[in-house]
């Protein structure tokens, strides 16, 4: 790319990222797999024939606390396995 259009580039996308909220409702902030779970009830509901609707759809692709416990849970036990089995890489190198 040339130089002039990066430096506008980066001018655009300091100047929305800098005045953008992220969307949320209540308390919770839309993440990428939220927004791809709201698509995807909203267009269950569509192909079902069904009108969607905002509420509904947020309900169905909002993960329960449970599931928001399980995966931190999930997460933090590969961290302490990933630590746990480390094997140095000159130690690998040497075989």
């Amino acid at each position: 790319m040339r130089a002039e259009f990066q430096t506008g580039l980066d001018a655009l996308s300091k100047f929305i990222f800098e005045r953008a909220k992220p969307k949320q409702m209540g308390s919770t902030v839309m993440t990428g797999p939220l927004l791809a779970g709201l698509t995807q009830s909203f267009l269950d509901a569509l192909n079902a024939g069904a009108v969607p609707t905002i509420c509904t759809s947020w309900q169905v692709a909002l993960p329960s606390d449970d599931e928001l416990r399980i995966y931190f849970y999930r997460r933090v036990t590969e961290q302490i396995l990933l630590k746990a089995i480390y094997v140095p890489k000159t130690f690998i190198l040497a075989f």
